[in-house]
């Protein structure tokens, strides 16, 4: 009798405890289909120049958006690829199929590792920053106490019609992004606005004149 009660007491408890696991993977499951599905509308929805507060609402979708995947990754554990992530997001949304996939999950996968570098991923006061769409603080690495702030791989002085695309945008400590400001022609502005260009966010006389001026330069280097 004693024997019986004890094993009913054992299963009660394993019960219990399958249960509550059951429902932490549920609530997971849920909070995760939730997020990738505001991630995808976040990272397609397109942001026109002559919108109105347009650097506010790309700086917004930005950062917000490095809050959801950094979510992401706390829920999906060890198995978390951001290529993935992105993929699984753009997939939710009703983004057409030209939609640049892997110019945007090669941006997100650079920017996000930044953002880890950059220390905003463990750091509750970065966190709350992102997650209200507001330039965070570096807290670790080289730059220390600078504002991380929102940069292009191609900055505008160079082709405007990158200035809101999100496969355009770049982490960067203030002080850089500031630097980076000046008409750079190099080889890795010109190979990104290759990939650009394969990807259709460039169009092909654009991406002519930035490897002419390329070119042109790297000659008058030499001479």
């Amino acid at each position: 009798m004693i024997l019986d009660q004890f094993w009913k007491i054992i299963f009660i408890i394993l019960l219990g405890i399958g249960f509550s696991f059951w429902w932490k993977m549920k609530k997971n499951d849920k909070a995760h289909s939730f997020l990738i599905d505001e991630l995808g509308e976040l990272i397609t929805t397109e942001i026109k120049p002559a919108s109105t507060n347009a650097d506010k609402k790309a700086q917004e979708s930005f950062y917000k958006s490095i809050e959801i995947i950094r979510q992401i990754e706390e829920i999906i554990g060890e198995d978390f690829e951001i290529n993935q992530v992105i993929s699984d997001a753009i997939e939710t949304s009703d983004a057409p199929e030209s939609f640049p996939r892997h110019a945007v999950a090669d941006a997100f996968e650079i920017n996000y590792n930044h953002a880890r570098n950059f220390g905003l991923l463990d750091d509750d006061t970065a966190i709350a920053r992102l997650e209200q769409g507001l330039k965070p603080v570096i807290t670790q690495g080289n730059w220390i106490g600078e504002t991380a702030v929102l940069g292009h791989f191609i900055v505008p002085s160079i082709n405007n019609s990158l200035k809101y695309h999100i496969a355009n945008r770049l982490l960067l400590p203030e002080s850089i992004n500031e630097m980076m400001q000046l008409e750079d022609y190099s080889r890795r502005v010109r190979n990104k606005a290759d990939e650009f260009r394969r990807a259709k966010i460039l169009d092909q006389g654009a991406f002519d004149n930035i490897e002419n001026t390329h070119k042109s330069r790297v000659s008058l280097s030499k001479g």
